[in-house]
């Protein structure tokens, strides 16, 4: 008996070391992934320490990208950017038992097509973006960006007023506005109308409609020269229909190089326009603010569904959401150094304003409108 007790107790020893071992090996492998990822998220937004604790709460969401599955699903993890309020708190009660406002429904990763360097990190933007302000060493601060107004409008564009916070702001003043908090912490300054007339840009007529067409890349070498010392860049406004070299149309384009971006009202894609609505605005809202970002050196963002996305239409681009996603968030934050609390809080008051003013379709000013509530109660609670 001895001996069978004592074969018995050995085997006993032999499997307790082997769950050891693989229970040793499980943590290792848990810490070598853990380190991993903590690598993988400072290359994608680079460090947080001088951040404010909600700041590095939202920024730390890009772990969901990093996490993701190959395919999103249905699940937890990839919800759309426009579920509401109440199907965001009770799903989330779901997934965590948790009466706090869950992370999982403010982003929504992205496919991972590629290599996480194959895409514009926040590192990777930012190694371009010092070598490019070395060269302004001796220059100004560059702090400012510029809005051009280029040849006339109609009557109806001419004509509109709306009143926010008891300022009653042309349409040009509006999107000033909006930039102004889009862009927290620079300038944003709208520039008299000037006329493109003798700027010798080639145009054409529309195959679609016959309207007239306006070369986008000839105007950014001469807008270039219009930026003053203290530019980041400047941002040409009109509303004859833009097509660039090589396609039919474009509703924006933007040249880091010229440091100039050229926007229209996309006439083209719709019926003459008999009033500013909510379409013409947001239109113009997400188009603007995209070109910027690109003159900031943001390409687009691979990672979640943002305003930065790419699209093969104008239809996919105003589909597209109007917010940041937090890595591409990240880019501008650095560069404008604002509070990331503030700006959604003042966001959101701006487009509520903006929303009780305007008529037709406001559905997707409505989701983002939502979308900030939402985002304010996750990083503040």
């Amino acid at each position: 008996m001895g001996v069978v007790y004592s074969s018995a107790r050995c085997r006993f020893i032999s499997r307790s070391s082997s769950i050891n071992n693989i229970l040793q090996q499980n943590d290792e492998r848990n810490q070598t992934d853990k380190t991993e990822l903590d690598v993988d998220l400072n290359y994608l937004i680079g460090k947080l320490e001088r951040l404010p604790a909600y700041a590095k709460k939202l920024f730390e969401l890009s772990k969901l990208y990093l996490t993701s599955a190959e395919e999103n699903s249905n699940d937890c993890k990839s919800q759309s950017f426009h579920m509401t309020e109440s199907a965001m708190i009770g799903r989330s009660e779901q997934c965590q038992a948790s009466n706090e406002l869950s992370s999982l429904y403010l982003f929504t990763p992205l496919k991972q097509k590629h290599p996480l360097h194959c895409g514009q990190t926040f590192i990777q933007w930012k190694a371009t973006f010092d070598v490019q302000q070395l060269a302004y060493m001796c220059a100004p601060s560059r702090n400012t960006i510029y809005l051009q107004p280029l040849d006339s409008f109609p009557e109806v564009i001419s004509q509109f007023v709306l009143s926010i916070s008891q300022l009653y702001l042309s349409l040009f003043q509006l999107l000033q506005g909006f930039c102004q908090i889009f862009f927290l912490g620079v300038e944003v300054v709208l520039l008299a109308p000037v006329s493109s007339t003798n700027w010798n840009i080639r145009s054409r007529l529309s195959n679609s409609t016959g309207r007239p067409q306006l070369c986008v890349n000839d105007f950014f070498p001469l807008l270039q020269l219009r930026v003053p010392n203290n530019g980041i860049g400047i941002v040409g406004i009109l509303w004859t229909d833009l097509y660039p070299e090589g396609f039919n149309f474009v509703l924006g384009e933007a040249s880091v190089y010229h440091k100039s971006a050229v926007v229209s009202f996309g006439v083209d894609t719709s019926e003459d326009m008999t009033q500013v609505n909510g379409v013409l605005v947001w239109r113009l809202f997400k188009t603007l603010t995209h070109e910027i970002c690109h003159l900031l050196g943001l390409t687009h963002c691979e990672f979640f569904s943002c305003a930065m996305n790419e699209s093969i239409s104008i239809s996919q681009a105003m589909s597209q959401p109007l917010v940041l996603c937090p890595v591409c968030l990240r880019k501008v934050q650095h560069v404008c150094g604002f509070d990331v609390l503030e700006r959604y809080t003042k966001l959101h008051h701006f487009l509520l304003n903006v929303t009780q003013q305007l008529d037709g379709d406001l559905s997707q000013f409505n989701q983002t409108i939502q979308w900030l509530h939402n985002c304010i109660l996750y990083v503040t609670h």
